[in-house]
């Protein structure tokens, strides 16, 4: 039987390309019945010169740790890694048991969804990516006046202005009148790309944020502003 393979999209570090390649099952040519299996795996290798070889100096390998928001580092591999035509992929057989992964007080599995991270450096070209970092404390505030006469329009949704967040461009896209589960019973609320952001094939882009509704009810009693006419929305 075929071993069950996955690979995320390709990421570009010391001018290769490479790919996150996890075995949910386990690899099970290297013993890794009973655990995920995940690798390192570099891509389009036809593109390299005969006779190539590619020299990783330190790779990690994290797990999300769901409840607390803090990714754990599983594996590290210091120490010059090679890889060669006949080596494409290294990593660890049993980087993490499912015993310890479907213990849920570990947070590893929530909603039946994991998420595993990477971190490779590659040092004689002194470059590093770094697929886990935290970024930067980023704000956009959306401010609607006569929110109810903005609801009298009638439209479907409406955008944000565009705002910029980690060098991509970013809308608040707001549907009055609410959408799918939410239709005529909520507002709906969704953080979506610009129109102009292009992502190339095979990549895909993962966000952390946090959608808010200010609460008007705590504003200072002698400010005549009330919430029937004024909504903030921020990320």
């Amino acid at each position: 039987m075929e071993e069950e393979k996955c690979h995320s999209g390709q990421f570009e570090v010391g001018g290769y390309q490479w790919r996150l390649a996890p075995y949910p099952n386990g690899r099970k040519n290297s013993n890794g019945d009973g655990h995920i299996s995940v690798y390192l795996a570099i891509a389009d290798t036809n593109d390299l010169q005969p006779g190539w070889e590619v020299k990783v100096n330190t790779i990690r390998f994290f797990v999300l740790d769901q409840i607390r928001s803090e990714y754990q580092i599983i594996q590290d591999a210091n120490g010059r890694v090679r890889f060669r035509n006949w080596k494409t992929e290294w990593g660890f057989a049993q980087l993490l048991s499912h015993d310890t992964l479907n213990d849920s007080s570990n947070g590893y599995l929530v909603d039946d969804s994991c998420a595993f991270g990477e971190e490779v450096f590659i040092t004689c070209k002194g470059e590093c990516l770094s697929m886990i970092s935290q970024p930067q404390s980023n704000y956009f505030t959306w401010k609607i006046d006569n929110f109810n006469n903005f609801k009298c329009l009638k439209q479907k949704f409406y955008f944000s202005e565009q705002f910029t967040v980690e060098g991509r461009k970013w809308k608040l896209k707001l549907f009055p009148e609410g959408d799918g589960t939410g239709a005529d019973t909520c507002l709906s609320l969704y953080l979506v790309l610009d129109g102009s952001e292009i992502l190339p094939p095979d990549r895909k882009l993962y966000a952390k944020y946090k959608l808010r509704i200010r609460n008007l009810l705590g504003v200072n009693a002698n400010n005549k502003m009330h919430s029937e006419n004024y909504l903030l929305l921020f990320v």
